[in-house]
């Protein structure tokens, strides 16, 4: 008998538990949207898109002010708040409160391209993205770029460069002479770095630390116009 009771009791705390499940989720999909909040990865002040930038987005899908929490597809915000030219990612959730509570990463560029024509970033994946008028990000510049297959190697060696806190706190610009070879730009000092085509990246660029360590400590910055790493194993430097 106990045992039945037992069962019988489980049984009734089942049913009861879906019943309260069911009636509070069926009550909850009723509410209004009360607010959406944002979380930026970046501060607003450092951000290419602003949470009004993001509101207005929303705005334009749905008037949210006016549905029920049971109105909303969560998956259709992030859908278009992804198709934003700067939003790298998107998350949206739904709180308890009736919130909307949007997660937004921006994208990252890794550099600035800069030509007559146009100016843009590229991000780490090689992907080109506008600037934009919120905020400007301080990453190398790239001049003289006609190739755009080059992109590819571009980012394998800007990465080198701002992978490493000397040299990117050294190198400032990337530019393509008129023989299309890669000259490296300094923050300090007027002397060009000629870096050549993009083979043996990793030894150029420990070349030129090398010479920035121990060399130009002994002749100063300005004693030679030009730091040629092309050459194997060797930096040939001129003289003003």
């Amino acid at each position: 008998m106990i045992k039945f009771i037992n069962i019988l009791f489980k049984i009734s705390l089942i049913i009861f538990l879906s019943y309260l499940i069911f009636y509070t989720s069926s009550k909850f999909k009723k509410l209004p949207v009360n607010n959406i909040s944002f979380v930026l990865d970046n501060d607003e002040s450092n951000s290419f898109i602003t949470k009004g930038d993001l509101l207005n987005i929303i705005n334009e899908i749905i008037d949210y002010k006016n549905m029920k929490l049971s109105d909303l597809s969560l998956n259709i915000i992030e859908t278009e708040l992804k198709k934003n030219k700067f939003v790298k990612s998107a998350e949206v959730y739904l709180l308890p409160n009736g919130n909307l509570e949007v997660y937004v990463a921006q994208k990252e560029p890794l550099m600035r391209i800069v030509n007559e024509k146009s100016s843009y970033y590229i991000d780490k994946k090689g992907v080109r993205f506008p600037l934009s008028t919120n905020f400007t990000e301080n990453v190398p510049i790239v001049t003289g770029l006609n190739d755009s297959s080059n992109i590819f190697y571009l980012v394998k060696l800007i990465s080198l460069i701002s992978n490493d806190s000397f040299l990117n706190s050294q190198i400032v610009q990337v530019n393509f002479n008129q023989n299309n070879e890669i000259e490296l730009i300094p923050r300090v000092g007027q002397n060009k770095i000629l870096f050549g085509d993009f083979s043996e990246m990793n030894e150029k660029l420990n070349k030129l630390k090398i010479f920035y360590r121990k060399g130009v400590h002994k002749i100063g910055w300005d004693k030679y116009g030009l730091i040629n790493l092309k050459y194997k194993q060797q930096i040939v430097c001129v003289k003003r």
